[in-house]
């Protein structure tokens, strides 16, 4: 109704959507005036926002009009008006703009009404309703209320009239490899930044970039031979890790003719097996249920995997199997060995609680401690008997030992009652510490070997032995048979060195006991071997800080003078001659240090 309005007012056709739109002669100015009047009251689309709108309407400047012709004045009539046509709903309707000037073409979506122009005798046209389309070469579309968007803006195909401009097309190309994922930045978001100004010509090598990031072309697909091709089958018993397992074993101690027969024939002289080739070999050595599947095949030999076919004269040994064996042959090897060494043990452990047992000097240094400690203890007045020897305190326990280095003079800490002790004692005898040493030496080796550590060592010397006898019983004895002989033999020497062993840590254990009992340690039957290693331990440590005491009072005369007066002349008897030294004061020895 507003597109006739339109082109009544202008003199010229309207077409609207499915209707076809009889032609009206143009009226005067009066009857347009007098029309537009009639519409705008009477028209159904006539809402508060177009009243307003018509109210102030803005208006732009319009097209000339075509000059017409004067025509006689008509009585006023009513204006006869086209059938209504159903307008599309809002926001999808589609307008179709006449073709004489003045009317533009375009389509849109969701448009809303523009506002009245001015006609012909400063008339205003009716606003278009929404969804007609406007625009073109006569006519300008004006500004649309708030809250409604421009005609085409909804539907993003801008006609000649209005819309949206378009966004810069990005570079078309296909990406070197991966597209390298980024967010581009707007041009209208570059000003101001530091891209900007980036007019800085970089010369980029395309070359390496597609040598570097550019995926590599699939080879084609090779044409599949006629006829099916022949796949070689290998038969497997072993999982694939193990099989790995065994190839690196083997890899590294390949199981050589020489080294499959001295297996077979239990050759326990052959030079090949060494202690570590028999340790590697154990890795490769198939298990019983590994043995039997291998040993069941009957098949051919090398249709079997590089693995199987490998171990397979392991698999074949027997009574005993491959593994015993070379556990047989590595506890030959061994046996002497082990033997030596817990003997040494044994032999150090009871040494050394022999020495300390029997030591005249370490029972002197033992006296000298006792007056030393009565002298602290209890003074002068309680320590010395009628005879003036017998000391007050009859004895104390060992472990006071390691305490005198820590018992500091209150004048100088750096003198302890170790220092008066080594030197009372060089007074007495200054060949004493000399000794000591020599005598009680072998302490130091029985603190490192237990008697439990050598005990569990026998033990299992002593399981390796019962081993070799059993193998031997499972083979009826036979001169002709080279693996029962080899076993026989084994097996009686395993048996006699585990029973000297045995008897060699026996008494060792019954020497650990009177040693105790000696030094006033009393132990029950399960505590001697932990007591015992205590005692070689605190032994150990007391003489060697004993020895080091003793240098630092052999180098230093006027130390000794300190802690003894008559120690002086022994301190430079025991270092040998010197010159020019002089006693000190206990306030000299504390500045110059001991």
């Amino acid at each position: 109704a507003a597109a006739v309005a339109a082109a009544t007012a202008a003199g010229t056709p309207a077409v609207l959507i499915g209707t076809a739109v009889p032609k009206i002669a143009p009226p005067t100015a009066k009857a347009a005036a007098a029309t537009a009047v009639t519409l705008s009251s009477t028209s159904p689309s006539s809402t508060p926002a177009t009243a307003a709108s018509q109210a102030t309407p803005l208006t732009p400047k319009p097209a000339p009009a075509k000059p017409t012709a004067p025509e006689a004045p008509k009585p006023k009539e009513k204006a006869s008006l086209p059938p209504p046509v159903e307008s599309p709903p809002a926001g999808k309707g589609k307008g179709k703009a006449p073709s004489s000037k003045g009317i533009g073409k375009g389509t849109g979506k969701g448009g809303a009404a523009s506002p009245p122009t001015a006609g012909k005798d400063g008339a205003q046209s009716p606003p278009a309703e929404k969804g007609a389309a406007t625009g073109g070469k006569g006519s300008k579309a004006g500004p649309p209320p708030k809250g409604k968007a421009p005609p085409g803006k909804a539907a993003g195909l801008p006609g000649k009239g209005g819309g949206t401009p378009a966004k810069a097309a990005l570079p078309k190309g296909a990406p070197i490899g991966r597209r390298f994922e980024w967010r581009l930045l707007p041009s209208d978001k570059v000003d101001g930044t530091v891209f900007a100004n980036l007019t800085q010509e970089v010369s980029v090598d395309v070359t390496c970039l597609r040598a570097l990031f550019e995926k590599p072309k699939e080879a084609p697909a090779q044409p599949k031979a006629k006829g099916r091709a022949q796949v070689k089958t290998e038969v497997e018993f072993l999982a694939r890790g193990r099989a790995q397992n065994i190839m690196i074993a083997l890899k590294r101690q390949p199981l050589t003719e020489r080294v499959v027969k001295a297996l077979e024939r239990l050759d326990f002289d052959e030079a090949e097996l060494s202690p570590e080739c028999i340790e590697i070999l154990t890795g490769a050595v198939p298990t019983a249920e590994e043995a039997k599947l291998l040993a069941g095949f009957h098949g051919d030999i090398s249709s079997l995997r590089e693995a199987e076919r490998q171990i397979m004269p392991l698999a074949r040994l027997e009574r005993p199997a491959a593994g015993q064996r070379l556990r047989l042959m590595l506890f030959n090897r061994m046996m002497q060995e082990l033997c030596g060494d817990v003997r040494a043990g044994l032999s150090a452990m009871r040494t050394a609680l022999d020495d300390a047992r029997n030591s005249p000097a370490f029972r002197a240094v033992l006296a000298h401690t006792v007056r030393l400690g009565s002298v602290i203890n209890f003074g002068t007045a309680k320590v010395d008997a009628d005879d003036g020897h017998i000391a007050a305190v009859s004895g104390f326990g060992l472990d006071a030992l390691s305490r005198l280095a820590l018992f500091r003079a209150p004048g100088n800490a750096r003198i302890t009652l170790l220092h008066v002790l080594v030197a009372q004692v060089l007074v007495a005898d200054t060949d004493l510490p000399r000794r000591l040493v020599e005598e009680m030496g072998n302490v130091h080796k029985a603190a490192k070997r237990p008697i439990s550590q050598l005990a569990e060592e026998i033990g299992a010397f002593a399981r390796e032995a019962d081993h070799a006898t059993a193998c031997s019983s499972c083979r009826v004895a036979n001169p002709m048979d080279v693996v029962a002989t080899s076993l026989s033999s084994l097996s009686e020497r395993a048996a006699a060195e585990a029973l000297a062993l045995r008897e060699q840590l026996k008494e060792t254990r019954e020497s650990a006991k009177a040693a105790l009992s000696f030094f006033a340690l009393p132990a029950k039957e399960k505590e001697i071997d932990a007591k015992a290693l205590e005692l070689c331990q605190l032994l150990s440590e007391f003489l060697s800080v004993f020895e080091k005491t003793q240098r630092e009072i052999t180098r230093n005369p006027n130390l000794a003078a300190v802690c003894h007066s008559g120690a002086h002349q022994a301190s430079l008897k025991a270092a040998g001659p010197r010159t020019g030294n002089s006693p000190k004061t206990a306030g000299e020895v504390s500045e110059g240090g001991a």
